[in-house]
């Protein structure tokens, strides 16, 4: 025990070490989130009878309950249906909570809470398979941290739940270590984290698994994404700094830091804040996340964008230090991850998005408003899969491994690899660019194994409508499409061949429906209405 936590705080400073090499903004709020003093250290067990998929009635709700606090009375608040279930009820001194009108969160709608400016250390517990009737419980999260509350979780697990796991919202900040959110289900909200207002949190080396998000504002259709898997096994939390915690079970009797009894259970659920990306983490308003060490896999955002990551508005997400987002799903675009609005995406440090899958575009990564997404420092975009329905040539969807469209901008750098993703039925089987957006990738990086179906653009890039293409000299990619010019083009040669143009420093084929048969076009042509043309030919 001793060892792990030696190792963990080696890890956080070593992580606030490397907040002084970023941009100031990212330096000061990394800093923030992990400095997280804790005045009152809880162990909760909240337990309830139901499994994953079972709505038995004498099965819903919290079963089996203990609350052992220490510290500062009143920390943390304990929501009626809680304490029902305890052996004893103990209540403390008021915090005062305020989520400032930044969504209906508090008391009434988590199981715990944590709000105003207290500290609280929340290590070794569980909360798990607890069900509610969705149309009468005002129940939407296990744990919200309002206010400017600080919280930080160790070696705890939250599974397998009928709402979502956590939210962190107004200037709150979340530190996440060594635990896991499991295959919780959302409606609304991403079914594991939810960070907005101006909330910050940091997810190290914890497992983000099979959660799930429902967009309550449309009507529900068929599941789409890769199947979520068995239920996992709550055993030892993974991760470096894991370790054994203490046996949390009902036997252990409230502590004097319980918060007030919260009132009547059957109240009408709030009207949801509607997150509508991110099934496993959703990043919105001015809010900042860092994933690091961590691993979000198989999550599944129904009707919605992005099964892993969401970030919307003008949140900030940073993914690093060998993050792995893998096999999530999304029905509406960005399998592994989702970037909207003003919002902005950076992937570093040897993470990697792969084998992902999304309908319409972006198996990996849907970047579209005008948010920024950054691929760098050799990490990976592999094995990711978008699946177009019907067919799609020349209309700017599709993008196995990353889509950018709208004004958003996307930079690959800095030894970035993409490889073996596909577009099925779209263009881009790397990466498409479409609608405005800005595409720049420097040297270094790697594009190998991408595909599109037969007929279809660009294997590793395509492009459409008015693209700021910036590809710098020594990067090598396929342009290929059903043409006859060269599949494999290397940036910087001269002259540009028949059924070749100009783009920057490259040589491309002419997409479909164009046509060149002159060298160093710095255009192609248009396909005469009568005719088929492919590249370096037009066939009447």
């Amino acid at each position: 025990m001793v060892n792990n936590q030696v190792f963990t705080c080696c890890r956080l400073l070593a992580l606030l070490l490397l907040a002084a090499t970023l941009p100031a903004w990212q330096a000061a709020q990394s800093a923030q989130e992990f400095a997280a003093p804790a005045a009152t250290h809880c162990h909760v067990f909240i337990e309830g009878g139901a499994n994953k998929d079972e709505d038995v009635e004498d099965q819903m709700g919290v079963l089996r309950a203990a609350v052992n606090c220490s510290g500062v009375e009143g920390a943390i608040a304990v929501n009626d249906v809680v304490q029902q279930a305890m052996s004893s009820r103990v209540t403390g001194a008021a915090t005062v909570c305020n989520s400032s009108g930044t969504a209906p969160l508090g008391p009434d709608s988590c199981l715990l809470t944590v709000c105003g400016t207290s500290r609280v250390r929340i290590v070794g517990s569980t909360i798990r398979n607890v069900r509610f009737d969705s149309s009468s419980s005002p129940i939407t999260h296990a744990l919200c941290v309002l206010g400017s509350a600080v919280v930080t979780v160790h070696d705890s697990v939250i599974a397998s739940n009928s709402f979502s796991a956590v939210a962190v919202v107004d200037t709150a900040r979340l530190v996440m270590t060594a635990s896991r959110v499991l295959e919780n289900y959302g409606k609304g909200y991403a079914g594991g984290v939810t960070v907005i207002g101006n909330a910050s949190a940091a997810i190290v080396d914890s497992l983000v698994q099979g959660n799930e998000m429902f967009n309550m504002q449309v009507r529900p259709g068929p599941a789409v994404g890769p199947s979520v898997g068995p239920e996992p096994n709550i055993g030892p939390v993974m991760g470096p700094s894991a370790g054994p915690g203490p046996v949390i079970g009902p036997n252990l009797r409230p502590g004097p830091a319980i918060g007030p009894s919260l009132g009547p259970v059957a109240r009408a659920p709030p009207e949801p804040f509607v997150a509508t990306t991110g099934a496993g983490l959703h990043v919105g308003g001015t809010a900042h996340g860092i994933l690091s060490g961590t691993t979000v896999s198989k999550n599944k955002c129904s009707l919605c964008c992005g099964g892993g990551l969401g970030v919307t508005g003008q949140g900030v997400l940073i993914v690093m230090n060998g993050s792995v987002v893998e096999n999530n799903g999304a029905s509406i675009g960005g399998g592994g991850a989702c970037v909207q609005g003003a919002a902005t995406l950076v992937v570093k440090g040897s993470s990697s998005v792969s084998s992902n899958q999304a309908d319409d575009s972006g198996g990996g990564v849907l970047a579209s408003g005008s948010s920024s997404v950054t691929i760098t420092d050799a990490s990976l975009i592999s094995n990711n899969t978008c699946v177009m329905q019907g067919e799609s040539i020349g209309s700017g969807r599709g993008g196995g491994g990353v889509s950018s469209r709208d004004s958003a901008r996307l930079l690959l750098g800095n030894h970035a690899r993409l490889v073996d993703n596909w577009a099925s039925k779209g263009s881009g089987g790397g990466v498409l660019s479409s609608n405005r957006s800005s595409l720049t990738i420097t040297p270094g990086v790697e594009m190998a194994g991408n595909r599109v179906d037969d007929g279809h653009l660009g294997p590793d890039i395509a492009t459409f409508d008015s693209v700021a293409l910036d590809i710098r000299h020594g990067v090598r990619y396929q342009s290929g499409d059903m043409s006859k010019c060269s599949d494999t083009v290397y940036l910087g040669r001269a002259p540009c061949g028949v059924g070749e143009y100009i783009v920057s420093d490259a040589c491309m084929c002419c997409p479909v429906y164009t046509y060149g048969f002159e060298p160093n076009m710095a255009e192609c042509r248009q396909c005469p209405s009568n005719a088929f043309c492919s590249s370096d030919s037009v066939v009447p």
